[in-house]
């Protein structure tokens, strides 16, 4: 998308997202279709972080985890606890994997509704997200009054 000045036609602005679209369909009794096909996740959790640098992995090594992942068979990935670098989705979507992207918060409150929330909305265009996952430890059911 482009947007230019009225008088000049001069591009003031511009940005570039890729889109992917997919079908996407959750059976209790037959599992999980990606595009109408049966579609068995076989994944690996990504903390998104690296010995020496922490969480400033570099993008060419996230390109070689991927790649080392369908290498041996892998097809999915659950990035672990906090939303992923948009880089790894777009990697994700490039080299054809499905993607469970979390946010590891523990409590049913309003501003970690509201993270969640941005962080969907954020991602919704890639086309390797699948899913999104709001907790996945102890500590995120909360009480009943609260929802959970």
């Amino acid at each position: 998308v482009d947007i230019k000045d009225e008088d000049s036609g001069e591009v003031v602005d511009s940005v570039s997202t890729a889109t992917g679209f997919r079908s996407l369909r959750y059976d209790a009794d037959t599992g999980f279709f990606l595009n109408e096909q049966h579609f068995k996740v076989r994944g690996f959790c990504d903390h998104n972080n690296l010995a020496s640098v922490g969480m400033a992995v570099p993008d060419r090594l996230n390109l070689f985890r991927a790649q080392a992942s369908r290498s041996v068979g892998g097809n999915g990935r659950r990035t672990s606890h906090n939303p992923p670098a948009t880089a790894m989705l777009d990697i994700y979507d490039r080299i054809g994997m499905v993607v469970m992207d979390e946010n590891r918060l523990f409590a049913n409150y309003t501003p970690f509704v509201e993270n969640m929330g941005s962080m969907v909305k954020r991602d919704r265009n890639h086309p390797s997200v699948v899913i999104w996952s709001f907790c996945n430890e102890v500590g995120c059911e909360g009480t009943q009054e609260q929802g959970g």
